[in-house]
């Protein structure tokens, strides 16, 4: 009597959920390694040979594999997908913050190293890498034409319907060169009026001739024509608006309608100081002199802050006025006669110790009690 013929094994679906790597065969009695990719038999034992198969030396180095491969999948980015655009417009989109809020490149590449520890379970945020060169390269080439294109844009807006627009520009020290930003202000058909930035370029001559060369030479760049500029701005020095040879007079040789406006800030900080010749005092000593009494010792700010409360003022630190800087004059000013009570109380407190030019100014008399 003949033996029976043995079943072979086939596939079991149920497998699946403890075998990742296991799959279905096309062959009948045989199951697929997705790690190997290749077919192996499972006719005599079935899942004793799916055991068996997984504890073989070709597929514990190949598991070994494919495993460093997903670990730095992890890392790569695939080109021209959907992923990839997504990581692209948010690294742009931290370079373009970082770029308007004024930070540093160091500051970026530091918070885009804390966004996958904030943010673990984003696939964007784990795949974000943008340090300093990589932010300077985005801000170059891509912020940086974009923005001017706009401007450019703008311009040549203004000049179809028959709009002019000013130019200014400023000398701006940057170590040992001298950097000359170029705005533009105009008006925008659909934002209203625009002051923005279209250049930069370096002039260490700092020539009347240097300074209307390399302005004629960007707007040229741009394909913008002197004769649409209505007014020209810049500070009030001899190279800028001299009477006989200027930037101004040799781009009013080009363009004879152009008006000459120079830096009102500067023309009403000479005002200013004009008037204070009148007064009997040196305001700038003044301000310079209450700010030393009390930056250079500790024990004066702090007997200073039991005035700012006998005053009922809240305490806040006084201004440093800077000399070369004279717009820090005005806020220095502003932050005494707010706390004029509390000054006043301290210095007439001091008795002798006040000096000479606040007893003056104070109207104090030295042998006030």
């Amino acid at each position: 009597m003949s033996k029976p013929e043995k079943r072979s094994c086939k596939f079991r679906e149920v497998w699946k959920a403890d075998y990742s790597w296991l799959a279905k065969s096309q062959l009948e009695s045989f199951s697929r390694c997705t790690v190997c990719n290749k077919d192996f038999s499972i006719s005599h034992g079935g899942l004793s040979d799916v055991k068996q198969h997984e504890k073989s030396n070709l597929h514990k180095i190949n598991s070994k594999s494919v495993t460093s491969s997903q670990i730095l999948s992890k890392f790569l980015i695939k080109p021209n997908t959907v992923e990839s655009q997504k990581i692209a417009l948010a690294e742009l989109v931290e370079v373009y913050h970082n770029v308007k809020h004024n930070l540093s490149y160091n500051s970026l590449d530091c918070s885009l190293k804390l966004m996958p520890k904030l943010y673990p379970d984003s696939a964007i945020a784990k795949k974000l890498a943008c340090a300093r060169t990589k932010a300077e390269s985005i801000t170059i080439n891509v912020l940086g034409p974009k923005a001017e294109s706009i401007v450019v844009s703008d311009l040549h807006d203004c000049i179809n319907y028959k709009v002019y627009f000013s130019v200014a520009t400023d000398t701006s020290n940057k170590g040992n060169r001298k950097m000359y930003p170029i705005c533009v202000q105009y008006f925008s058909f659909t934002d209203g009026r625009q002051t923005k930035l279209l250049d930069f370029f370096e002039e260490p001559s700092e020539t009347a001739e240097a300074i209307c060369k390399s302005i004629t030479s960007t707007l040229s760049k741009h394909k913008l024509s002197i004769t649409s500029v209505s007014a020209f701005s810049a500070d009030n020095t001899n190279a800028n608006f001299g009477k006989h040879k200027s930037a101004y007079t040799l781009l009013h040789n080009e363009n004879n309608k152009l008006i000459k406006s120079g830096c009102l800030a500067h023309i009403v900080n000479n005002a200013f100081k004009h008037g204070l010749q009148k007064l009997d005092f040196d305001v700038e000593t003044v301000v310079l002199k209450i700010y030393g009494h009390f930056s250079s010792s500790a024990s004066r700010r702090e007997n200073l802050k039991s005035f700012f409360d006998f005053a009922q003022v809240d305490w806040e630190e006084l201004v440093k006025h800077v000399p070369t800087r004279w717009l820090s004059l005005g806020p220095a000013i502003d932050k005494i006669l707010k706390f004029y009570p509390a000054l006043i109380s301290y210095f007439i407190s001091i008795g002798d110790e006040c000096p000479k030019v606040l007893q003056k100014l104070l109207s104090i008399n030295a042998d006030t009690d």
